[in-house]
């Protein structure tokens, strides 16, 4: 075949194919952990370990709170080479000029992977400390969420894809309904109207909720998922979810 078609033939099938889930070089992921119940830093660092490997073209940072200070962050700096930031973070604020660091980055039009207990990630409720920096409207403007609470803790999760939305990439090799959410169920709904739902939860007897969807803050591509209870991370079909989201967000 004459070399300028078969150019032609690949340049062609990358505009048809969009949405295949490729990387090219090497993708700095910075993970932010800042939590007391789900041993995100122990779960978090267990899948990139296994998905997020320098060989599939991943370079990865994780940033967890002082052991003497839950709301002391080192090295959000980081985040000035991040293609990625994953934030797992449940009430907590920073010093003035960490949360000067995370607004940059997310105003510089960086994607966002936000889970559970980061839809309330910057708001504590004022027990924070006096000079600390919170962001209480973080769920609504950035995530487009809306977190008021939760189902019991002990009531597990049926799981299934919103009608439409399986070809979705977040959601390729994904059999929701072999998932289980095992942390209670968020109540967020109604979403904002930027928000586009791909993963609900239903529990007996309440109204269905949103678990995952996606959203945009500015220039910032975003996903948000309620789940990432340490029973999840236990699940091929939330590994697989977990990896296709950081895949859709800074390959594609």
């Amino acid at each position: 075949m004459n070399k300028n078609v078969s150019l032609w033939l690949l340049c062609a099938a990358a505009c048809l194919f969009p949405n295949k889930q490729t990387l090219a070089g090497t993708h700095h992921v910075v993970f932010i952990i800042a939590e007391d119940e789900y041993k995100a830093s122990e779960s978090l660092p267990a899948f990139s370990a296994k998905h997020l490997t320098e060989a599939a073209g991943f370079k990865t940072t994780f940033l967890s709170q002082d052991p003497n200070n839950k709301y002391k962050i080192q090295g959000l700096d980081k985040l000035a080479t991040a293609d990625l930031a994953v934030l797992y973070v449940r009430r907590r604020s920073l010093p003035e000029q960490g949360m000067k660091q995370l607004r940059q980055y997310l105003d510089r039009g960086k994607p966002l992977l936000a889970l559970r207990t980061s839809s309330h990630a910057w708001d504590t409720r004022g027990k924070g400390p006096k000079n600390n920096v919170e962001w209480t409207s973080f769920d609504p403007e950035v995530l487009g969420g809306n977190y008021h609470g939760h189902h019991g803790n002990t009531i597990q999760s049926t799981i299934e894809i919103v009608p439409g939305m399986s070809a979705h990439p977040i959601l390729q090799s994904v059999d929701a309904a072999s998932m289980i959410g095992k942390g209670s169920l968020y109540k967020v709904s109604p979403l904002a109207a930027s928000a586009q739902v791909l993963l609900l939860g239903t529990i007996p007897n309440q109204p269905t909720e949103p678990i995952l969807w996606t959203n945009h803050y500015g220039d910032s591509r975003v996903v948000y998922t309620s789940l990432g209870h340490v029973g999840d991370f236990a699940q091929d079909g939330f590994n697989q979810l977990l990896k296709n989201t950081i895949l859709f967000l800074v390959g594609n």
